[in-house]
């Protein structure tokens, strides 16, 4: 049974306050709400719920990934748990390339201790592998949908991956103007997604950690 943050922290000195996961948000109804708004059934709809609650339960207070694979025709589910502790990433499982064999129904699901969205690597990941679409599921609650066309500019990618980071980074400075804060967010938010589609990824910021705040 998953013990709540506070005794996790009691328990084992090991656990980075900073990846912690916001048990609230990602246990509640709206969390299961925002994953519905991705549009699959009811069945794949509650495997994705409970893929993302397992992994991020699964590192909370760690630096570690872990790797799942839907699909959204079969409702089959493949999962990777164990890391590389040299990179922090893992990698998928012979099944699970098996699995990603000329079949478009799937979605690659991973979580980001650090809360940051896609990274160059995860957009050129999803197109070598060709999901359905990416899901980054983040320790604060946040999630991020992205699709990636055939034609995307990966150099330009990442120039406006960076700088959505660093403008992230300076709302550091005004973290305890809630109504200020929502609003950059939301700015910057907005540039990245427009700066991305007419690059060739479609990204989409599912639910923000700080929509409550």
């Amino acid at each position: 049974m998953f013990r709540n943050s506070k005794e996790l922290e009691l328990s084992n000195s090991q656990y980075d306050r900073a990846t912690y996961i916001n048990h609230d948000l990602i246990f509640s109804d709206q969390y299961i709400e925002a994953i519905k708004k991705l549009g699959e059934n009811k069945y794949v709809t509650k495997s994705i719920i409970a893929s993302t609650r397992a992994m991020l339960t699964h590192h909370h207070g760690d630096k570690y990934e872990d790797l799942y694979f839907i699909d959204t025709e079969t409702n089959k589910i493949r999962k990777r748990t164990d890391y590389k502790k040299e990179t922090q990433k893992v990698e998928p499982s012979k099944s699970m390339i098996k699995m990603l064999k000329d079949n478009p129904n799937i979605v690659g699901i991973h979580n980001h201790p650090t809360s940051a969205p896609p990274s160059i690597g995860d957009i050129i990941v999803c197109a070598e592998r060709k999901y359905k679409y990416g899901l980054v599921i983040c320790h604060n609650g946040t999630i991020y949908q992205y699709k990636v066309f055939p034609n995307y500019n990966v150099y330009r990618v990442d120039s406006s991956l960076n700088i959505f980071s660093m403008e992230e980074a300076s709302l550091i400075n005004i973290i305890y103007d809630k109504e200020e804060l929502k609003y950059r967010h939301n700015k910057n938010m907005s540039n990245l997604i427009d700066n991305l589609l007419g690059v060739g990824v479609e990204l989409k910021e599912v639910l923000w950690y700080g929509e409550n705040l």
